[in-house]
């Protein structure tokens, strides 16, 4: 990594990973295990030539002090040797699942946490496919370094020292220069496959991303009959993600042929200098076999090394997108010391707030008040922005200029917490999970008892359909609800304001799919059952606007507009409302957000 600013914020990202994966002391002591056995491997490996070299020489002597015990001693070694491998494993397991987990609850964690602006910019099921390729990666690392890249390491360095110690010096150097230019070959070789490898991940997480989101839209694809369109969208994706794997593979196939290549000249070069030195009688034939043990003992591990340090860089590689995820900001960000809100009553403010959707202007300047258990309404033609006056007031945006006030307590100060403790929303596109009926009333208030639950539906009128069902409350609702018609999700939303009774509630166009009836009979519960919630009510239709103490009215040209007189003498309005003005500007191509 180029830039070392980033690199070190990547090295910090993984130790604060590796620090909270080993807080649990019966991790430690796994470790320390591990270390402990794999201690005794590598003495293991290391001493198994010798006792051979010396079983070899004691036949060649015919002496016989001590060489049942020789037999005896490499006997267990060599199942000391292969026993140390599965004790790592049991050890290192717990460590590697350990890690998984801390990794997986962090990057949720993070991600629960991030403004809603990064996720507009992310395809479905883009996330979930870097994390499931980090999790699926972490063993790659863990196993890797613990059983192959430390071990491998010492036992080379041991067998070292000790041919330098007891032999010529020519020995050792013509090892190391294999083992050398293996390593060099190595690293040279997995540049172009890394790079492949990070093309590859690329064209795997947008392939994903656009299959997930065709398949999330099977109905409108059903609806439309466009079976052969979608499929040529995902074809083509999968036809690239099938090149991209192919050519990485193919690289790192040619870099693992010429590991092998570099390890078996390197064998058969060693092999005859010392085989050469046997028959001038230089060395013993036990000597041979020593040589030829650490040899053969080295030649398959380095050759695993090499494979391994190509999964390792891999892994790393394809934990890049998870530390990437970690260490983005959020847009919206709670205060060092956040407020928290006290009371029943909330007053309400907006003052100078200007708004823009990246570079579409949605608000100027705009200034109003909603007293405590007020009834406002939002309305408008579709586009102009009454949805993005809901998010701002529940800071899932900011706004580019001015203030939104609670209580004369600015939003950017008040805990997250707080502020959706005492507010409640009905959104136009209910959320559902897929979980049972009471999963999805339990998300609104967790400590909720049956009774309560079965209270929130009779007033959202709905518990009669619910008792109507085989499986009840325990009914699964499907992906987003989809199980459920429009009025019935509405109504499941509806039955969670009134389970969590929040001091503000918003209303966006929370009886669209509802009959007339049905829309004023939760209207009267809404007015008997929550009396002192202030409530703001975005609609195109008549929803409680007998009720209505102040409108706000949005257009979509930039004027101060006066709400009309006639409009005010409708029936379903009250002598008393008052109409709140707000300045507009819309741009020709603004969303509503």
């Amino acid at each position: 990594m180029k830039n070392p600013v980033i690199f070190k914020r990547y090295v910090e990202c993984l130790k604060d990973i590796l620090v909270q994966s080993f807080q649990d002391k019966a991790i430690c002591v796994q470790f320390l295990y591990g270390l402990m056995v794999l201690g005794l491997g590598v003495l293991a490996t290391i001493a198994l030539p010798f006792l051979l070299k010396k079983i070899v020489d004691t036949f060649s002597s015919h002496a016989s002090s001590g060489f049942t015990l020789v037999l005896i001693g490499y006997g267990l070694l060599w199942t000391l040797n292969q026993a140390s491998f599965h004790l790592r494993a049991l050890f290192t397991y717990k460590i590697e699942q350990r890690i998984t987990f801390v990794l997986g609850l962090k990057v949720l964690s993070h991600l629960f946490h991030l403004s809603h602006g990064y996720f507009l910019d992310q395809k479905p099921g883009a996330i979930t496919n870097v994390i499931r390729r980090a999790q699926r990666d972490v063993p790659a690392i863990v196993l890797g370094l613990f059983f192959h890249v430390i071990p491998t390491f010492l036992e080379f360095l041991g067998a070292l020292i000790l041919i330098s110690s007891f032999y010529s010096l020519k020995y050792s150097i013509s090892l190391s220069c294999i083992l050398g230019a293996f390593f060099v070959y190595t690293a040279l070789s997995m540049k172009s496959a890394l790079k492949e490898r990070q093309i590859a991940n690329e064209v795997d997480k947008a392939a994903e991303g656009i299959v997930v989101d065709w398949l999330s839209n099977h109905e409108a694809v059903r609806t439309f009959g466009r079976w052969d369109y979608a499929l040529s969208f995902c074809r083509e994706e999968l036809q690239k993600r099938e090149q991209a794997e192919v050519k990485f593979i193919s690289n790192l196939s040619l870099s693992r042929l010429g590991q092998t290549l570099i390890l078996g000249i390197g064998l058969s070069l060693q092999t005859f200098l010392i085989g050469q030195d046997v028959s001038r009688g230089i060395l013993s034939v036990g000597d041979f076999v020593l040589f030829n043990g650490y040899i053969l003992q080295f030649i398959i591990p380095v050759s695993i090394l090499g494979h391994v340090t190509q999964d390792v860089k891999k892994a790393l590689l394809d934990m890049k997108g998870i530390i990437e995820i970690l260490l983005t900001e959020s847009q919206i960000k709670e205060a060092p010391s956040p407020l928290s809100l006290q009371g029943e009553s909330f007053l309400i403010e907006f003052k100078d707030v200007s708004f823009k959707y990246q570079t579409y202007p949605i608000f100027e300047d705009v200034s109003l008040k909603i007293k405590p258990q007020e009834t406002a309404l939002i309305i408008g033609p579709t586009g102009t922005g009454k949805s993005t006056f809901a998010k701002l007031l529940m800071r899932i945006y900011d706004p580019n200029h001015g203030e939104i006030l609670i209580n004369n307590t600015n939003l950017k100060e008040v805990s997250f917490r707080s502020l959706s403790n005492i507010i409640g929303w009905v959104p136009q596109e209910s959320y559902l999970l897929n979980d049972t009926i009471q999963s999805n009333l339990l998300f609104s208030l967790p400590e909720a008892t049956t009774k309560e639950i079965e209270e929130a539906l009779e007033k959202a009128s709905l518990l009669e359909f619910v008792r109507k069902l085989p499986e009840g409350l325990n009914t699964f609702v499907g992906d987003r609800g989809l199980k459920l018609s429009g009025g019935e999700k509405q109504r499941l939303a509806l039955a969670r304001l009134f389970l969590k009774q929040p001091k503000i509630c918003i209303f966006d166009e929370p009886t669209s799919f509802l009959d007339r009836n049905t829309e004023l009979t939760i209207q009267r519960n809404i007015e008997t059952y929550l009396p002192h919630m202030t409530k703001i009510i975005i609609t195109h239709r008549p929803f409680m606007f007998e009720k209505a103490d102040q409108i706000i009215t949005l257009e979509k040209k930039g004027i101060l507009i006066k709400f009309p007189q006639t409009y005010m003498q409708k029936p379903f309005l009250s002598s008393n409302s008052t109409t709140s003005h707000l300045k507009f500007q819309r741009h020709s191509g603004d969303q509503q957000c």
